[in-house]
């Protein structure tokens, strides 16, 4: 072992430091993802922007999304924009002398060959790893053009309807009536309030997309309950909770509605509980709330292109990543060890951030 290797007992424990900020925000009563966000409309293109990659402009997702939208640079300028130090470079915006990155998070599952039981009908062992890549906001570096206050021509699904025809497109019942808000399982349906009952038409379709949120448990849909229900036992209902708040929290982001639930305070102790028992779950319900937000979103026939040609990018791109390091590794290396083709293998399965 090298003299300045750091013992692994001393190794920064990133689900820890992310768990614990999360837990902060919790204890002291207001969730990290809601906010009042009309006091940040002034230095913010439609209220919420986005946090985003300022080489790509390509909205960062789950995890990063959660903890960029906290980081209070963004809140004060309303410029949401990160870049990785090379990416700075490579764009002439040098960060200034001093100046500390905070991270973002690639959750990888790396698969090797099975050894150990050559029989199993599955030979693959599936070995998740979090890689850690340091940003810089936009602020804290030198020549980056300032954030543009004017509003940009907005995507097609971005409108003040967006909400109503999405729960249109969702193939579910809405039934309106009462004094509360949920979604029914076994009936698989929506109840809300009447809509004159809410102060605002951002409140009702925050409300809206967050039952619609919960709906995507259901069998037909991406069938999420039984895994829940597994885990966490007596506290499944509030970590359903917790991924639907999350969700609609992602989902008017897209779409540019400002409003937050009120504080579902009965469930703060159980979050806080389970979060603290385990520092993976917030990566775990943030990224499941990322793709209940896609499904929903998906409704929308515009997002739904404009996802599926964004995926269809993602693909070439990789393509295009695992044939160059092919090539380099061929030119460098034209024999390998047993050793290294382990190695190999984990550099190919860790594909570059992409948001």
């Amino acid at each position: 072992m090298k003299a300045n290797a750091k013992p692994s007992a001393e190794r920064r424990d990133y689900y820890q430091e992310v768990t614990g900020k999360i837990v902060a925000s919790l204890e002291a009563g207001t969730p990290p993802w809601r906010r009042d966000w009309d006091r940040a409309t002034a230095a913010s293109m439609s209220g919420y922007a986005l946090p985003c990659n300022a080489v790509s402009n390509r909205p960062y997702r789950g995890i990063n999304r959660l903890m960029l939208s906290m980081d209070q640079r963004v809140v004060e300028t309303g410029d949401p924009r990160f870049l990785t130090f090379e990416q700075a470079a490579a764009m002439k915006w040098p960060v200034r002398r001093g100046e500390k990155s905070v991270q973002v998070f690639f959750c990888k599952t790396l698969e090797i060959e099975n050894q150990d039981n050559a029989a199993a009908e599955d030979q693959k062992r599936r070995i998740p790893f979090l890689r850690v890549i340091p940003v810089f906001h936009a602020s804290q570096l030198s020549g980056i053009p300032e954030w543009s206050q004017a509003k940009p021509v907005d995507p097609p699904w971005k409108t003040p309807e967006a909400a109503d025809f999405i729960a249109q497109n969702y193939g579910i019942t809405i039934d309106h009536g009462g004094d509360q808000a949920f979604y029914a399982p076994i009936r698989d349906r929506v109840v809300l309030p009447p809509q004159v009952s809410f102060l605002s038409a951002e409140g009702y379709s925050a409300t809206l997309m967050h039952e619609l949120s919960h709906a995507t448990a259901h069998e037909t849909r991406l069938n999420r309950y039984k895994a829940l229900q597994n885990r966490f036992g007596d506290k499944f209902y509030a970590m359903e909770e917790l991924r639907a708040e999350l969700a609609s929290a992602y989902i008017c982001g897209s779409l540019g509605i400002n409003s937050s639930l009120q504080n579902h305070s009965s469930y703060l102790a159980s979050w806080v509980e389970v979060l603290r028992s385990d520092h993976r779950e917030i990566f775990r319900a943030a990224a499941e709330a990322q793709r209940i937000a896609d499904y929903v979103l998906e409704k929308h026939p515009e997002f739904a292109r404009a996802a599926e040609a964004e995926r269809h990018a993602d693909a070439e791109r990789s393509a295009a990543r695992d044939v160059g390091r092919d090539q380099t590794s061929a030119e460098k290396a034209p024999v390998l060890a047993p050793a290294y083709v382990v190695a190999s293998a984990a550099r190919k399965s860790s594909v570059e951030l992409e948001r």
